[in-house]
């Protein structure tokens, strides 16, 4: 086989390594990584270096990252929705504290 059939071969076979690794961790049944959905558990899931999967199967990983973008939300990520509307909540108080503050100031001055 000539040096570039070889690579034809290495990009094919990776290419369908990565692919099986995608229906694994959408599936959430991973082999060798922990299972997140991320670049680096793709890339330990595959056996393939993230640089590699960046590289040369950038295709994949736009496909990828698409596909579990629309997954279940995480844990990780309700609780940081959570934490935001808190947030958002107390600086309304805090915007009304100020409004009363502002409004006493002023009739004080009177």
């Amino acid at each position: 086989m000539t040096l570039m059939g070889d690579a034809a071969a290495r990009n094919d076979e990776e290419h369908q390594r990565v692919r099986a690794a995608m229906r694994r961790l959408r599936d959430d049944e991973a082999e060798r990584s922990n299972g997140a959905h991320t670049v680096m558990a793709l890339a330990d899931e595959s056996g393939i270096p993230r640089q590699r999967l960046y590289e040369h199967h950038s295709d994949l990983l736009n496909e990828f990252k698409a596909t579990v973008g629309r997954g279940a939300v995480t844990p990780n990520v309700e609780a940081l929705q959570r934490q935001l509307a808190q947030a958002r909540d107390h600086n309304q108080e805090l915007a009304a504290e100020m409004l009363n503050c502002g409004a006493r100031s002023e009739h004080s001055q009177r």
